[in-house]
């Protein structure tokens, strides 16, 4: 029985998270924002190096960001309730796995909108990492305009950007116009 079903099936309401795309796009303390752009063509190299045409032969590990998003002692409360603004609803669970293996994350939160999802993980009540997944190919959502301030207010009020590590792309949040193209990708 695939995850989604037996999510339904057993009267839940959660969201699912491949552990593979934890912290894929990734928004962090604006001050990395250099050493993204050298991490990210680092990147690039090593998948043009290690590409065999169907795979990659090698796997490269990220460098730690220099100054962390927990250093912003980001109040969950506070980013909920932000979040709650534009539309997103708390989900009551996060669950994270691969294949067939699914486990709670319990000091992980969700907030969906739509096809969209903000995911962060928690210690004491401050936030340590913040990603998102589904807001990409956004160009027709109904919600397109409640996504774009999201990410803007986000990246004002904690000065915070957005990494896209599959494309090796920053997004500078406070610029709404990279926001929309990001959001608007075809």
């Amino acid at each position: 029985m695939s995850f989604l079903k037996w999510l339904k099936n057993s009267g839940g309401s959660g969201l699912y998270l491949h552990e593979d795309f934890y912290c894929q796009v990734e928004l962090i303390p604006i001050e990395n924002f250099l050493d993204l752009k050298e991490e990210n063509e680092k990147i690039d190299e090593f998948a043009k190096e290690h590409s065999d045409g169907l795979g990659f032969t090698d796997v490269y590990i990220r460098e730690g960001q220099k100054v962390k998003t927990s250093e912003r002692e980001i109040p969950i409360n506070e980013f909920e309730a932000l979040l709650q603004t534009y539309g997103f609803q708390k989900v009551d669970k996060v669950y994270s796995g691969y294949g067939s293996y699914k486990e709670i994350c319990l000091s992980t939160w969700g907030f969906k909108l739509d096809s969209s999802a903000v995911f962060c993980d928690f210690k004491n009540n401050l936030i340590e990492n913040i990603w998102i997944d589904g807001f990409r190919f956004s160009k027709d959502s109904a919600n397109k305009e409640e996504l774009i301030n999201c990410l803007f207010q986000i990246g004002a009020k904690w000065k915070l950007i957005l990494n896209d590590w599959d494309l090796t792309e920053a997004i500078d949040l406070s610029n709404k116009k990279s926001i929309d193209d990001y959001i608007s990708e075809e």
